[in-house]
């Protein structure tokens, strides 16, 4: 969805994350990453919760655009409550690169590797470019919000959240 040069951009400006995530906690023997609910977890997950009624209401009353950035909020929030679960979280609407970087790392445990994979691709295709279509919309093409999203693309975003937000709620069980 991006193109290489925003991409390239990105993976610059945040790849100093790297240097911001602690060592990974481990317990037991076998030295296995380990994860905590904490705090922030727990604040994301209430920003998840708080958004995703508010886009289902969006597309209730047909608020395309809005469904749409609710939805980008969640799957946002819901990458972010994964991050909190490892380390510490920064401000960005790209949580899908420090995700991915905690994932090759070793941050989390192998038994959801699968889960957070599925976040990290949520996370980038509903990522900063979404957020910032929903709110600016195309300043090139001088296309407002409402001119770019429809029906269709708040109930994909809207599903796409809802699984974005079912997988966070996994990773606390």
């Amino acid at each position: 969805m991006r193109d290489c040069s925003a991409r390239e951009q990105q993976q610059e400006i945040f790849g100093m994350y790297d240097l911001l995530l602690p060592t990974v906690l481990f317990s037991g023997r076998r030295m296995r990453p380990s994860m905590r609910i904490n705090d922030e977890y727990t604040y994301r997950m209430k920003l998840v919760e708080g958004f995703l009624s508010e886009a289902r209401q969006d597309l209730e009353l047909s608020r395309w655009r809005s469904c749409v950035d609710n939805s980008q909020l969640i799957v946002e929030n819901s990458a972010k409550a994964a991050l909190a679960l490892v380390g510490p979280v920064g401000h960005t609407h790209a949580p899908d690169i420090p995700l991915r970087q905690a994932l090759v790392r070793g941050a989390f445990p192998a038994e959801v590797h699968e889960i957070v994979r599925q976040l990290v691709d949520k996370a980038e295709l509903l990522g900063a470019d979404v957020h910032a279509k929903s709110d600016y919309g195309d300043t090139v093409l001088g296309r407002t919000p409402w001119e770019i999203f429809d029906e269709s693309a708040a109930k994909r975003a809207l599903q796409m959240a809802e699984e974005a937000a079912h997988l966070a709620r996994q990773l606390a069980d």
